[in-house]
């Protein structure tokens, strides 16, 4: 718990901080892809904590591929 809390002060911290920066450039897809890089790791890393199963690309890349490569392999042997 109290680690959920640090982490929501330390993102809260990286905000304010880097809110002033991004209101001066006024890009709003700067300040949109921002938030939501931001709102991703901070999901990613409370699901961390809690130690829940986060998906892994390379299971999906090998859930892809492995199909054709058994094909491939098994036509050349």
């Amino acid at each position: 718990m109290w680690k959920v809390i640090g982490l929501l002060l330390v993102s809260a911290a990286i905000v304010q901080f880097e809110y002033s920066h991004l209101k001066k450039i006024r890009n709003r897809m700067d300040r949109w892809s921002f938030a939501v890089l931001l709102g991703v790791g901070l999901m990613l890393s409370i699901m961390k904590m809690y130690d829940v199963p986060l998906f892994n690309p390379l299971q999906a890349i090998e859930f892809i591929y492995k199909p054709i490569y058994e094909n491939v392999f098994n036509r050349v042997l």
